[in-house]
């Protein structure tokens, strides 16, 4: 078991079995996306059980649509060079605990990290610009959540069912939350919305 990177075509019988990659032979479980490569295509990694973390080189600029679902990876970084993260990239991973978006990622997909059962803290930074529809639906372990002066609209369902979650606030910058954006958040006491004129709570 190990680190893996290759230069070759990753998703060739010579390096594939069903729902894992090996290389020369060895289960991948740290996955190195080699420097070179600007896209991960859609669904490439999609339920690989081996896993259990990726890094991205400067080159890659997309995350493909459901590229990671249902995989079991425990944590990721998101660097800035990546400007958008595909719907459904990293929906149901379970296991995902460490979760990085670096300023500059300027698009999270619908579903993007929605059914992330262990994740606890999420940062979403200003050049997301808009946070999508179902984006964290579901990750009912969240209990930090920082939202970046800068963010602009918060999606329907972006937040149903973050249970642990207590509180929150809003940036003056967020122009519109649309319906549901925070159902079922049952511990959910306090949200802030920092409004230019003022703060705004409501308990």
């Amino acid at each position: 078991e190990g680190e893996g990177s290759h230069s070759g075509n990753l998703l060739s019988p010579e390096f594939m079995k069903p729902n894992n990659l090996y290389v020369n032979g060895q289960l991948v479980t740290n996955l190195v996306i080699p420097e070179g490569v600007t896209s991960v295509s859609d669904a490439a990694f999609m339920g690989f059980a081996g896993i259990k973390s990726v890094s991205f080189p400067s080159s890659v600029t997309h995350i493909g649509t459901q590229s990671f679902r249902h995989s079991k990876i425990e944590s990721v970084r998101i660097p800035s060079t990546v400007k958008s993260i595909g719907d459904g990239a990293f929906e149901g991973c379970s296991y995902l605990s460490s979760l990085n978006i670096d300023e500059g990622v300027s698009e999270i997909g619908k579903a993007a990290f929605a059914d992330c059962l262990d994740l606890k803290k999420v940062s979403i930074p200003a050049s997301a610009k808009n946070i999508q529809d179902f984006a964290f639906r579901w990750c009912n372990s969240i209990e930090e959540l920082t939202i970046a002066d800068g963010i602009e609209s918060i999606g329907e369902w972006a937040f149903h069912r973050c249970e642990k979650l207590e509180s929150v606030s809003v940036p003056s910058s967020v122009k519109s939350i649309d319906r549901n954006a925070f159902n079922a958040c049952k511990e959910l006491k306090n949200v802030c919305y920092r409004a230019l004129n003022g703060d705004y709570r409501l308990n």
